[in-house]
């Protein structure tokens, strides 16, 4: 990708600092959409899990969502339906992060590598580094806050569907999976 140098005229510096816009008005609205999605699997998540088995628990100890769905599958239902909810926003969310993670680097690789054959006056490192910082999906801790929720809701709902109780919720589960 090469970098384009525009007027100092207040528009974007680069081609980069647009595509991190983009990249960010991209992650505000998935997180935004994964938050309702949050938002509506806790408020059903007692509903969704009244009157659920008890799984049997796997014999190396350690509670998987994947565990869980196989198990519930042969019955099928709500419950089954509601855990394969949980198990894709927490899939989704660590694309999420990984999208936000690849962006950053990549923004990183491609400033440096145009730096590196360019005169000192016209490198965009700083630039393109102020840029990432400045978007929200760098500097907002929403993302993170949502994946503790995400794998807080998840260990819960594995405490019960295997104890049925909530009582041991994430001392035992490893959410994804």
């Amino acid at each position: 990708a090469r970098l384009k140098i525009v007027c100092r005229s207040g528009a974007p510096e680069t081609a980069s600092e647009e595509q991190i816009k983009k990249a960010n008005v991209h992650v505000m609205a998935e997180l935004k959409s994964l938050q309702a999605e949050h938002k509506k699997l806790k408020a059903a998540n007692a509903a969704a899990l009244q009157g659920a088995p008890v799984l049997e628990s796997p014999d190396k100890g350690e509670w998987t969502i994947g565990g869980a769905t196989a198990q519930l599958a042969e019955a099928g239902g709500p419950v089954h339906a509601h855990v394969e909810e949980l198990a894709e926003l927490s899939r989704s969310l660590v694309a999420l992060r990984r999208f936000v993670g690849t962006n950053v680097i990549a923004a990183t690789k491609i400033v440096k590598k145009h730096d590196k054959n360019i005169s000192a006056e016209l490198q965009k490192r700083e630039a393109v580094a102020a840029a990432v910082k400045a978007q929200s999906f760098y500097a907002d801790r929403e993302l993170p806050r949502l994946c503790q929720r995400v794998d807080a809701l998840l260990a819960s709902t594995l405490s019960k569907l295997y104890t049925g109780t909530e009582a041991n919720a994430g001392t035992r589960s490893s959410p994804v999976h």
